[in-house]
C-alpha cells in the first residue's frame, strides 16, 4: 500500500478487458458518523425481526466463528438468469420490510459515492457494470419494480452484510476475475486489519487498517484476503459485489 496515495502498488494484468487499472484503493472520510449510526440502527431493527439465515450464507471457510453474512440482492449460481438470494426472499413480511429499509438507506448514502469512485478510479470495471445493470433489468425488471430496494444502480448486484470479520484467508470464487468488490465497514472499533497474503513477502502479508469512515476497493476473486476481528468496539461490514456468471452473461449479450 502506497502511504501517500492509499493505492495498492501492484497493477492489474494488462489485457483488453481489464486495462492497466489499479489493483485496489482505500478512500478516507467517505461516511459521516451520523450516517454510520443510522445504518447501524436499521441493522439492529432488521436483527430484531429474527431473520432467517440461509444455509448458503454460513461462511465456515471465511470465519473461525462460523458466523456468516446475510446476502441481499441477486445471484446467478445454477440458473440462466439472476435470481433473488434466499436471504432476500425467504423471510417474514416484517423482516422483508426491515431489509428494504436498510437497503434503501445504503442506496441513498453509499451507492452514489461508490459509483462516482468506480467511474473515476476503475473506469473499465464501471463500464462493465453498466452492461450488468442493463442485463439485470432486462431479466428481472418486473420483479425489481416490486423490490426497488434491490436495484443497486450499476454498482453491484448483491450486498453481503456481516457483523464482525471474516478472519480465515479466502478468495471469493463466485466474483468475476476482473471485478472489483467494495468493502464498507461501519461502526466504531479498534484493532481490525485487512490482510492480503499474496502481496506480502515470505514472512509477512500485506496488512493495513480500514478505519471507521473509510472504504476499500479490490478484486476479491484475485486476491486472497482476511480481516482480523476488532479488539474493541463494534464493526459491521458491507461488501458490494457481483456474481461472476451475471457479468459473463451480460458481456455476451451487450
Amino acid at each position: 500500500m502506497d502511504p501517500e496515495s492509499d493505492q495498492l502498488s501492484l497493477p492489474c494484468d494488462v489485457d483488453p478487458e481489464s486495462g492497466n487499472e489499479l489493483l485496489g484503493m482505500r478512500f478516507h472520510n467517505v461516511l459521516s458518523v451520523k450516517d454510520m449510526d443510522y445504518i447501524l440502527d436499521l441493522w439492529d431493527a432488521f436483527l430484531a425481526t429474527n431473520p432467517k439465515h440461509s444455509s448458503t450464507s454460513k461462511d465456515a471457510n471465511r470465519s473461525s466463528s462460523g458466523e456468516g453474512a446475510f446476502h441481499f440482492g441477486l445471484f446467478q449460481c445454477n440458473t440462466d438468469f439472476p435470481a433473488l438470494t434466499a436471504d432476500s426472499r425467504n423471510q417474514s413480511p416484517e423482516t422483508l420490510t426491515a431489509i428494504d429499509k436498510l437497503l434503501c438507506a445504503v442506496k441513498r448514502i453509499l451507492l452514489p459515492k461508490i459509483d462516482a469512485l468506480n467511474k473515476e478510479h476503475f473506469p473499465n470495471h464501471h463500464k462493465r457494470m453498466q452492461k450488468v445493470r442493463l442485463y439485470v433489468l432486462d431479466e428481472q425488471g418486473e420483479l425489481l419494480a416490486r423490490r426497488l430496494a434491490l436495484v443497486f444502480l450499476g454498482v453491484c448486484t448483491a450486498i453481503a452484510v456481516k457483523e464482525g470479520a471474516s478472519d480465515s484467508v479466502h478468495i471469493d470464487f463466485h466474483d468475476p476475475k476482473q471485478g472489483i468488490a467494495w468493502v464498507v465497514p461501519i461502526g466504531d472499533w479498534v484493532g481490525s486489519t485487512l490482510s492480503l497474503p499474496q502481496l506480502g513477502d515470505d514472512s509477512h502479508a500485506c496488512e493495513f487498517e480500514i478505519r471507521p469512515r473509510e472504504i476499500f476497493a479490490f478484486p476479491a476473486r484475485r486476491l486472497a484476503h482476511a480481516v482480523k476481528p476488532p479488539t474493541k468496539g463494534r464493526r459491521l461490514a458491507l461488501t458490494f459485489f457481483t456474481h461472476g456468471n451475471t457479468v459473463n452473461y451480460a458481456l455476451r449479450r451487450y
